[in-house]
C-alpha cells in the first residue's frame, strides 16, 4: 500500500465516522475539505476535525477566547486545574501566535475506531460547550457583541493554529491510544 492509498484511507475512514455521528443525532455535517478539516458544533462552541496526514494525526479544536491582558495568572491556573480533572482527553492549550485558548484533542490515525471517534468528538464538544461561556463570563476577555462575532467568524475560517508541531506521542496529550 502507497502513502496516497493510506491518506485516501484515513479520509475515507474519518469521513465514514464524521457521517455516522451526524447520522445517529439526525444532523447534516459536511465531509472534510481539500485541507481535511470538517466542523462540528454544540451549543456555542464549534469544534473543527483536523487530520493531519504528515503527523499521522486527527486533531479537535474549539475555540474558546483570547487570552485577556488581565488575570492572566489567574486564568493559566484555572486551565491547568482543568485540564487535569474536568477535560476527560481534551486539555486547553494556547496558540502562541494567535494568543487564542483552545480546548484539543489529539489522536493518532492508525488503529483509529469509530468509538474513539464519537467519544473525543463528544467530549471535546461537549466540554468545550460547558466552559467556553463560563470562561469568558468570569475572565471577560472580550466584549459579549466581539465573542458573537468571532463565534460567526469561526466556522467561516478554518480555526487552524500551527499545526506542524502536532504530534500523537506528545507527553502532553491525554487522550487514549
Amino acid at each position: 500500500m502507497t502513502d496516497n492509498d493510506s491518506n485516501r484511507d484515513y479520509y475515507a475512514c474519518v469521513n465514514s465516522y464524521i457521517k455516522r455521528f451526524g447520522d445517529e443525532r439526525d444532523i447534516d455535517l459536511a465531509p472534510l475539505s481539500d485541507e481535511g478539516i470538517a466542523y462540528v458544533q454544540r451549543g456555542s462552541a464549534v469544534v473543527s476535525i483536523h487530520v493531519l496526514l504528515d503527523q499521522g494525526v486527527l486533531v479537535l479544536l474549539s475555540r474558546i477566547m483570547p487570552v485577556p491582558s488581565q488575570d492572566r495568572e489567574e486564568l493559566f491556573r484555572t486551565l491547568l486545574e482543568l485540564s487535569f480533572l474536568a477535560t476527560g482527553d481534551a486539555a486547553f492549550a494556547i496558540d502562541g501566535q494567535s494568543n487564542e485558548i483552545y480546548l484539543r484533542s489529539l489522536r493518532q490515525l492508525e488503529g483509529l475506531d469509530y468509538q474513539e471517534f464519537e467519544d473525543l468528538v463528544h467530549n471535546t464538544a461537549t466540554i468545550a460547550d460547558e466552559w467556553d461561556d463560563k470562561l469568558r463570563q468570569q475572565f471577560g476577555a472580550i466584549a459579549e457583541g466581539a465573542i458573537a462575532e468571532q463565534d460567526s467568524q469561526a466556522t467561516a475560517s478554518s480555526p487552524r493554529p500551527d499545526l506542524k508541531q502536532a504530534r500523537a506521542d506528545d507527553p502532553s496529550d491525554h487522550s487514549s491510544s
